[in-house]
């Protein structure tokens, strides 16, 4: 049940951090407001780390469990 939940978690929070960029993008080009600008770097931070980190993790996972089964530990 975990693993079919954990993509799903993935894409939902990636998919909620682009609708805060794009709120980010629209309040700094409207105002200048570089609380805005940040915010919209710290995104593009998370969705990167999310990417690289968050597939090779339920890669490992399940390989991790595949060995455990074999009685490879």
């Amino acid at each position: 049940m975990a693993s079919q939940t954990l993509p799903f978690m993935y894409r939902q929070s990636i998919e909620g951090m682009q609708q805060i960029l794009l709120e980010c993008w629209a309040r700094f080009r409207k105002g200048g407001n570089l609380f805005a600008l940040r915010l919209a770097l710290d995104c593009h931070k998370e969705i990167f780390n999310q990417a690289a980190n968050g597939v090779s993790v339920l890669a490992v996972k399940k390989i991790t469990e595949k060995a455990n089964a074999l009685g490879i530990e």
